[in-house]
């Protein structure tokens, strides 16, 4: 498939548009006699690229940063540095529906997944990586787990006894960053029905 593609950018892979292979069938003609390319079209090149690998330069600052958070802060619970990653404001969607606004709300959720799994660990990010027009967005596919060795919280204060069973389930992480180089909306996936069953309560 005919790509849109500047051999020293990754990025650059954007099917063209009918008018843009028109446009440029008389440069490729022109290069193909020899003919020099015009200045104009070199001067647009370079800003292409230009564009382009600041774009990733973004993209891997945001998923070195995603990764600290979840191999330091998470795994640590190290959470006075969350926000190294997350806007004060930041929209949590959760898997079971709920959201919630602000960086206490979410470390408050994030502290209740080791209430009842004390030795909870993201263990291995399989997909990592970003992109967008103004690279803002990473997705992320990962594998975390624990133990259910305490009493699960379920409101009101009530409780689940822990059946000692482990959990090791695969999940996504989409966010949405800003130019300050944190997320300011995070949406978590995984499936809570397959949860329920390693743990022994489905």
């Amino acid at each position: 498939m005919f790509q849109r593609t500047d051999p020293e950018c990754a990025s650059c892979s954007t099917p063209p548009t009918r008018r843009e292979l028109l446009l440029a069938a008389p440069a490729v003609a022109a290069v193909g006699m020899g003919i020099a390319y015009p200045a104009a079209a070199h001067a647009a090149g370079a800003k292409h690229k230009t564009e382009c690998l600041a774009r990733e330069s973004v993209v891997e600052r945001n998923i070195k940063t995603f990764h600290y958070l979840d191999f330091h802060v998470f795994n640590d619970q190290q959470w006075d540095k969350i926000g190294l990653s997350h806007s004060e404001d930041v929209v949590v969607h959760w898997p079971d529906g709920r959201t919630t606004v602000g960086i206490d709300a979410h470390v408050q959720d994030l502290k209740g997944l080791f209430a009842w799994a004390p030795d909870t660990r993201v263990f291995e990010h399989t997909w990592l990586f970003g992109g967008g027009d103004s690279a803002q967005f990473t997705g992320c596919v990962a594998i975390f787990g624990g133990t259910f060795t305490e009493p699960m919280p379920i409101g009101g204060g009530n409780t689940i006894p822990p059946t000692g069973k482990q959990f090791n389930i695969r999940f996504s992480t989409t966010c949405h960053w800003t130019p300050d180089g944190v997320f300011d909306e995070e949406y978590l996936l995984w499936d809570n029905q397959e949860l329920g069953r390693q743990l022994g309560l489905s």
